[in-house]
């Protein structure tokens, strides 16, 4: 018994060290870049030299923007200074960025901030007819609808009645949604006008990415096309692969290029509609579930900073301190968005996501997305109504309209309407209080 129990107690031992290496290794350990990602140009965070105490950096990295300390295998911290890791692949390369001893003092608010490209307080002078009168906006409506909205898997059916498509929705709340902010005097920008893509890639164009992939998950029987969306057989195909580059990947890359070199605004506001899982879009699941949040960015996971590109887009949007802005912005409009909608608040810990909250409400959260990562200004990524919530479709297949109607019982606004009007009034009432 006494042999017995000491080899299982070696075993048990083994078992425990490889769960600890797995655990804190990096997943997947193929690459260090995402798909798509560039390398790091690690120079452009020569600007943040001396511009953030130590005390600042630390509190952000750890009560914002990772999970847990983690982050120490690629970031150490000293007191003063940080030795940032530039490459996963060798670990002997890095970036030393230096602390401010004291508070940085403050800038003129109105002025490009030395940090980027937008302004923390755009609006100088108070008026009540045109509250938001100097506040540059880039709407983003989510996905792309149209003719791409089963090849995004944005699209279901229920009987014979119109699709449901996530991005022909979201541009109907984006374009009410910017003529009430012009009404208000701000300049509004939207990112996509149509059911097309921004990008001009075409998936044709990612096959030797797809085939890679595939190749670095030891993926075997791969495809060249699938029959429909609805090929059990999708997701080994390159096709499958390629459109996913394309429509989840470049798609946000192209979009970000355009904010951030061309619109350059002081806020972006991403435009989506949430969802229960749906199974078969041909005959959905519907679900009796309906909610609203608001996500900005943080909560970056272990795997997520082994990535280069990843970790230094963090640091970007850290050092850049959109936070300050992200989270009290962002919590004005969950508020107004609740009020509006008369919606809860989405528990993200029941859905298993990966974020954290950042309001005792549960109406805020922040989380790593592609969009709120790469658009280099404050960033509100907004997700109202469950799509597939019965209440919500019969509101859906209203459409749009001005006043009230009855609708599944109740006298309501337009559900693009309702959802345009909690982002202007929580826009308002924030800049209003600033």
């Amino acid at each position: 018994m006494k042999r017995r129990f000491s080899f299982l107690f070696i075993l048990t031992l083994i078992a425990l060290i490889f769960f600890f290496i797995l655990r804190d290794s990096p997943r997947p350990p193929f690459a260090a870049l995402t798909p798509l990602g560039e390398n790091p140009q690690w120079e452009q965070l020569e600007k943040f030299q001396n511009s953030i105490t130590k005390t600042e950096f630390q509190n952000l990295l750890e009560k914002v923007y990772t999970q847990d300390q983690i982050y120490q295998k690629y970031i150490k911290i000293f007191p003063t200074h940080a030795m940032i890791h530039t490459n996963s692949s060798d670990m002997q390369k890095s970036f030393r960025l230096n602390f401010s001893q004291e508070k940085n003092t403050k800038q003129n608010s109105n002025s490009r901030s030395s940090f980027g490209y937008w302004r923390k307080n755009p609006i100088q002078n108070s008026n009540p007819q045109l509250p938001l009168k100097g506040l540059r906006i880039a709407i983003d409506p989510g996905h792309i609808g149209g003719n791409y909205a089963k090849i995004e898997e944005r699209w279901f059916q229920v009987d014979k009645t119109p699709p449901i498509k996530e991005g022909e929705l979201t541009l109907t709340v984006a374009k009410i949604l910017a003529e009430k902010l012009q009404d208000k005097g701000a300049e509004v920008f939207l990112v996509r006008t149509q059911t097309a893509p921004v990008t001009q890639v075409k998936p044709e164009s990612f096959r030797e990415v797809a085939q890679k992939w595939f190749n670095d998950r030891g993926r075997k029987n791969i495809t060249e096309t699938y029959r429909d969306p609805h090929d059990p057989d999708r997701g080994n195909s390159l096709q499958w692969r390629q459109e996913v580059l394309t429509y989840r990947n470049q798609e946000i890359r192209d979009r970000a290029k355009l904010i951030n070199e061309k619109i350059m605004p002081d806020i972006t506001l991403c435009i989506h509609f949430d969802a229960e899982y749906w199974g078969n879009p041909n005959n959905p699941i519907l679900s009796n579930k309906n909610y609203t949040h608001v996500i900005i960015n943080g909560s970056y996971m272990p795997e997520e900073l082994h990535y280069n590109d990843v970790r230094f887009e963090m640091l970007f949007k850290l050092l850049s301190r959109t936070h300050s802005i992200e989270k009290k912005l962002g919590h004005t409009i969950a508020k107004s968005l609740a009020a509006s909608t008369q919606l809860p608040a989405t528990n993200y810990y029941l859905a298993g996501h990966q974020a954290k909250a950042m309001s005792k409400d549960s109406y805020l959260w922040a989380r790593n997305l592609l969009a709120n990562r790469l658009y280099q200004n404050p960033v509100i990524f907004l997700e109202a109504f469950v799509m597939n919530n019965p209440e919500v479709i019969a509101r859906i297949h209203q459409g749009d309209y001005k006043g009230f109607k009855k609708v599944y019982g109740k006298m309501r606004k337009s559900i693009f309407r309702e959802y345009a009007d909690g982002i202007v009034n929580g826009l308002i009432k924030y800049y209003s209080d600033s």
